[in-house]
């Protein structure tokens, strides 16, 4: 806003503060043009800030529309932000089956297990051995999510495999207090620990070649898919709110305790 202020002072010759209250839609493109580097994200954060801004100066009746409500945001969707293809994911998963490596036998059901709860990478760099538990019903994993909650999701009969395997090999599968994702790295003072965040956003990045938002990006699309098109399950599986509900675009209203049926529609590979 202050960047904006100084925009108008000088292309109206001085008259700040009144030419803020004349400013047209044309004054608020040419301002968020000005830094031609700005991605289509940044001018559009530019744009709703002055939004927000020109919103309280016309309720209070000082204009009598809002300059900048009909510059278009302008967002693109982000790259990293992309579901992966479904061919690459069996193309990856096929390759890493064909390894014996501890580490390629890791990554295969880290990858598997974000996909079949559209696990963001700090939630699978908090996991331990413990956070599995089995019941009547079949495996939970307990996960971790924004806020402090904790989600019970039902774990699919692939991911179950996957991760018993890694352990098996792994050796750490009978300490519940473990880390579920150990670095295999061959330093003494690094093996054996848990995977940080980061170091789940390096293993997505080196096998899909994006961030790992594409894994979960994947797995939600998954759920929507599955279920033609049911924007409401599809919430539930990517739980954007882990207590009241979600109000999607469509106006759809989904409550948690709904959770597995979306699990129902996860995908699930072996």
């Amino acid at each position: 806003v202050t960047a904006w202020g100084g925009f108008i002072e000088e292309a109206r010759q001085g008259s700040f503060p009144d030419g803020l209250l004349s400013a047209t839609p044309a004054d608020v493109r040419a301002f968020v043009s000005l830094d031609k580097a700005l991605s289509s994200s940044s001018r559009a954060v530019k744009v709703a800030a002055l939004r927000s801004m020109y919103a309280a100066v016309e309720a209070e009746g000082l204009i009598e529309e809002n300059p900048a409500k009909k510059v278009p945001l302008g967002r693109v969707e982000s790259v990293h932000h992309r579901a992966v293809p479904q061919a690459a994911i069996l193309r990856v998963l096929s390759r890493l089956a064909e390894s014996g490596k501890v580490r390629d036998i890791r990554d295969r059901a880290l990858v598997i297990l974000m996909l079949s709860v559209g696990a963001r990478r700090a939630e699978i760099a908090a996991l331990k051995v413990g956070s599995i538990y089995q019941t009547e019903e079949g495996r939970f994993l307990v996960l971790p999510g924004k806020g402090g909650k904790t989600t019970d999701m039902p774990l699919k009969a692939g991911a179950v495999r996957a991760i018993e395997k890694y352990l098996d090999v792994a050796g750490h599968g009978d300490n519940p207090d473990a880390p579920l994702f150990a670095n295999v790295s061959r330093r003494p003072a690094h093996r054996g620990k848990a995977l940080t965040s980061q170091g789940v956003y390096h293993i997505v990045k080196r096998l899909f070649g994006q961030s790992p938002h594409c894994l979960r990006a994947a797995a939600i699309t998954s759920v929507w898919s599955n279920s033609d098109g049911n924007t409401g399950l599809a919430a539930l599986f990517a739980r954007h709110s882990p207590s009241s509900g979600v109000r999607l675009t469509q106006g759809v209203y989904v409550q948690t305790k709904k959770l597995e049926r979306a699990m129902v529609y996860a995908p699930d590979y072996q």
